[in-house]
């Protein structure tokens, strides 16, 4: 199932284990979690979850730098 989260692109597959969940960000860069979840919507809040912490390492880096 493929979902749209903060223009980054949300995949969760159903693995032997459960479920997992890629995403990738909008310059197409992708990223892959290790943890297999028993639910689609417990691995889509783990990936939104992941999205935000990047998003805000990212401000920070980009704010760090200008400054």
């Amino acid at each position: 199932m493929m979902n749209y989260y903060k223009q980054w692109i949300l995949l969760a597959k159903q693995e032997l284990n459960g479920i997992v969940v890629d995403y990738t960000d909008p310059e197409g860069n992708h990223y892959s979690e290790p943890f297999c979840f028993q639910t689609l919507d417990e691995a889509i809040s783990y990936g939104q979850a992941c999205i935000d912490r990047l998003i805000r390492l990212r401000s920070k880096s980009v704010m760090q730098a200008e400054s």
